[in-house]
């Protein structure tokens, strides 16, 4: 929650540049002929719509170079990658409230990945091979998705089972996003994600089928990924969805 006075110069930046917005749009209707006004008047939804988004694909550039930022420092300081640039990394399609996003530098395998969160806190992997695990989506080459900015998994998708999301049509996250969205979460604000919920992902175990789902015990402090039968659903149980 912002203090006082971060609330107070909040205000009066929102008001400045609410004021020279005025003025320009002002500027601007009075340059347009009575044609393009009265269409514009009795198609106010398009031009609100048109404005917003306007504004917020500019916003988000900004916020996406600044989480870009943090995810080259994370590669650099987690997995000691010093030569990490993703300043060409290709955004998938914006989408309202996915604001949060996951980059997956080229290479990162579960195996990988598992080895990295036991390093950094107690995981456990409640599985036979790694190899058994197959995802929708591989790290063959760096690529990002972009997900909801939240510590427990959607709720949009309670109570939904792993077959109910693949009938829907549902494009969910990978056990290795969400391993990796752990341990920036981790590196970024030393807490954990899924503490009342578990994350059903979209990868499974080639032989029974059964779906990979991961979550932290507060019990026993640690990571848990293990196998859900895809038919299963629980109120707790809850996927996260992705855009690719």
């Amino acid at each position: 929650m912002p203090t006082h006075k971060t609330a107070k110069e909040l205000a009066r930046q929102v008001g400045d540049l609410l004021g020279d917005v005025v003025t320009f749009i002002t500027k601007l209707f009075f340059s347009l002929n009575e044609q393009q006004l009265r269409w514009l008047g009795s198609h106010k939804r398009q031009l609100f719509n048109a404005l917003r988004s306007a504004i917020l694909n500019l916003a988000g550039d900004v916020r996406n170079k600044e989480l870009l930022s943090d995810w080259e420092r994370f590669y650099k300081e987690v997995w000691g990658e010093k030569a990490v640039d993703l300043s060409n990394l290709v955004f998938p399609p914006a989408r309202d409230d996915f604001d949060c996003f996951v980059v997956m530098l080229e290479g990162m395998t579960f195996n990988r990945i598992l080895i990295k969160t036991k390093e950094r806190f107690r995981s456990w992997w409640f599985g036979e091979k790694f190899d058994n695990i197959t995802s929708p989506r591989t790290a063959d080459k760096t690529y990002i998705v972009r997900c909801r900015d939240r510590v427990e998994a959607d709720e949009e998708h309670k109570n939904k089972s792993a077959n109910d999301c693949k009938a829907q049509g549902l494009n969910i996250m990978t056990v290795e996003e969400r391993m990796m969205l752990e341990l920036f979460f981790h590196w970024k604000t030393d807490g954990h994600l899924d503490i009342n919920t578990l994350t059903l992902t979209s990868s499974h175990n080639i032989h029974d089928g059964s779906v990979v789902g991961i979550g932290w015990d507060v019990i026993n402090n640690e990571l848990d990924i293990g196998s859900c039968y895809s038919g299963d659903h629980y109120d707790d149980w809850c996927s996260r969805e992705v855009v690719s």
